[in-house]
Order: structure tokens, then sequence, then C-alpha cells
């Protein structure tokens, strides 16, 4: 099959990483290309034009330029948009790119549209398909539900709404938030696609059950230091359970702006010999920390899905997750991990002793749920299950 994606949410040049980009999207699209289909992605890349362009994130205008290049054997157009700071994406603006890209879609003839994020992504999809009969499909992200609270924006959405053939969402509360708003009852037509990882990256079950048998706890988190992912959180919960001293270690993996607050707060609770921060490591380097932990922690909010929980799942970890966030679904509350709300502290810790006071027997079973779950989120298996519910919906 001929699949064009339209996204903003995509790597747009071939110097990203998981760093300055996400790959959600690209792991699907790569996964189509190995299993023998034509992949091509529209990666929109919003720009400020002058005088912003001089004081605002200089990145976006480095590459606000047409560019084709491959990343994993899959097409890319980085297309540029112009977006000025604080205000919506223009329809002019995307009837002109709609426009200059036609040719290529022409060319492409695609078996279907797939637009991730709404805008400008779905509302440029719109203007693909206006001359053209292909089918159109919309992955919602966590984005999009603060951009639909807006009554205008709103109505402009539903005026196309009806032209998609199926929504996805990449986990079950980010589905229950977008039915709730816009009143949609035609749930049937709304589907989960979580996100996978590569197979061989999965524990064997007798791993996880060696893991089982370790008396030490290691603690992890992996994540960019940034302000919703609530590393002090993890912190402050971590000093209320001073009596349990000598139990508790945590990583912290990762960098950002948030980094020297954090380091201030570790001193300021005297936990510099619990808590280490080991900084940024690329993708081998994380992954070896996981399987050398126990239990990674993290309680962002708001997140989509969270690709990094399953890496941990895949690495033997048990894993404590926010609750009524992007993994709340595929955790399921003491049954293979943990789930605590956002910002309780002492629900944290309290979790966390549990982990620490956790019988043999317990955490056996955590595991081998654990290990049941990740089998079933490789991305080949989340790929096909993706692919498979658009083949149902063109028939």
């Amino acid at each position: 099959m001929k699949i064009l994606i339209i996204t903003q949410i995509y790597p747009g040049h071939e110097k990203e990483n998981i760093q300055t980009s996400p790959f959600a999207v690209h792991y699907f699209a790569k996964t189509w290309q190995e299993m023998g289909h034509e992949v091509e992605v529209m990666r929109i890349w919003p720009y400020r034009p002058m005088p912003f362009s001089l004081i605002m994130n200089k990145r976006l205008n480095e590459y606000a330029y047409k560019e084709t290049f491959k990343l994993d054997n899959v097409k890319i157009h980085r297309v540029p948009i112009k977006k000025y700071p604080g205000v919506d994406f223009t329809n002019s603006e995307n009837e002109k790119i709609a426009l200059n890209f036609q040719r290529k879609v022409s060319i492409m003839n695609p078996d279907f549209i797939i637009s991730h994020a709404i805008s400008p992504s779905f509302f440029i999809g719109l203007k693909l398909i206006q001359n053209n009969n292909i089918p159109m499909f919309l992955a919602v992200h966590k984005t999009d539900i603060d951009y639909l609270k807006n009554k205008t924006r709103m109505k402009k959405y539903k005026n196309g709404e009806k032209k998609l053939q199926s929504t996805f969402f990449r986990s079950p509360v980010l589905q229950k938030k977008y039915n709730n708003l816009i009143q949609n009852k035609n749930i049937d037509n709304n589907i989960i696609i979580p996100s996978g990882i590569e197979e061989n990256e999965i524990l064997s079950l007798k791993e996880f059950q060696n893991k089982g048998n370790k008396k030490t706890i290691q603690f992890i988190i992996v994540c960019n230091l940034i302000k919703l992912k609530r590393v002090d959180i993890i912190i402050e919960a971590i000093y209320l359970l001073k009596h349990y001293q000598n139990k508790i270690k945590l990583k912290i993996v990762g960098d950002g702006p948030e980094r020297q607050n954090l380091e201030n707060l570790v001193n300021e609770k005297g936990l510099g010999d619990r808590i280490s921060f080991l900084g940024y490591m690329d993708r081998a380097e994380v992954l070896n920390q996981m399987f050398l932990s126990d239990i990674f922690v993290m309680v962002s909010s708001p997140e989509t899905f969270g690709l990094v929980y399953v890496e941990a799942m895949a690495k033997g970890c048990i894993v404590i997750g926010s609750k009524g966030e992007g993994i709340d679904g595929i955790i399921r509350n003491e049954e293979n991990g943990f789930l605590c709300d956002v910002d309780d502290v002492k629900g944290l810790s309290k979790i966390i002793e549990n982990c620490i006071l956790m019988s043999h027997a317990k955490k056996q079973a955590l595991l081998e749920e654990t290990y049941k779950t990740v089998k079933n989120l490789t991305e080949e298996k989340c790929a096909k299950h993706y692919l498979n519910e658009i083949i149902k919906r063109l028939r």
C-alpha cells in the first residue's frame, strides 16, 4: 500500500535524535516500510517570520527550507510553514502548503492519508483531499485536546471531522478525553494504537524471573529534566521515607533546564548519597541502565503515551506511572505495575514503600504480568494492529 503521513511530530532533518524530536510516529512508518509498503511523510516545519526569527528559536529557521531526505528508508519531505507566535496557523498558509504539495500527492497517489495532530496537519490534509478521492484518518495527540478546548477551533475542526474515516489515539485516557470534549457517541470509529518497541529489546521470561530474585532495589527515571516531568515529586516522596535510608537509590538519567533546581533540592533534602544525576545518555546506555535497575518511576503530566515506560518494562523494570495519563490502561494498578495520582507526594511515597516491602511472590507475579504486557507491545505488532484497523475501514 501507499501511505502518506502528514505531521509536525516527526524528525525534521537527518541530524534529529530522540532528544530533539519525537520518534513515535516514525517507528510506525519505519515498520510499515519494512513490511513492504511505500511510506512517505510530509513533515510540516513551522518557522518564525521576521522579526520574530531574531529573538525566538533559531533552530526552527535554520531548517526552514524544503528538503527531501530518508530515515530508515522512509522518504521524508520537510515543508516549511509560517507561524506567528501566539496565533494559529492561517487558512491561507495551509492552502499554500497544500497547493505546493499537490503535485507530489498526485504522483504518489496514496491509498490513504494519516494526519498526526490537528493543527496544521489535519487542515492541510483536508485541503489535499479536496480534489482527490483519498481516504483520510487522524491520530489525536495530547496537544490536540488543549487545542479543541477553544470554541472557535472546535467549530473549525468539526466542520472537517466528518470527512475522516476514523480517529486514532495513543492511549485509552486520550480517547476518553477526546470523546468527552467533542461529545462523541460513535466510539466504534475511535481506535487505540499504542506504540511499541523492537522485540529483540525485550528480556526473556527467565531474565525477568532472575530480576525478581534480586534483593536490592534500584529506582530509575529517564526523561528530559523539565517541569512537566515532575522529578521534584519523586525527590520529595523519597525524602518522606527517611527510615528506609539504605534501601532507596534513585538514578536520574537525562538533562534539561530543571537540572540545577533538582540538584539543589536533592542537596537541600540531604539526599546526595541516595539520588544521583547521570546526565544525558544515548539510547543504548539508557536501556542498559534500565536493565541494571528494578523500578522505573515517572509521574509526569500531561503524557500522551510515554514509550519510555514500555522500554523500562522491556528491561524487566516494575513501572510506577501517572494515573489518568497516557500509560494508564497499559499499566493496570497492582497487576503489572503501579499508578499514582499526579502531584501526590504522599501517595507516591506509599507506593515506593510498598515496592521496598513487596514479597518475593508479589514481585514475581508483577514481573510476569509485565512480561506478558510488553510482549504484545512490539513495534511489529503495534504497527500491524494500526494498519489492520485502517484497512478494515477502507473496505
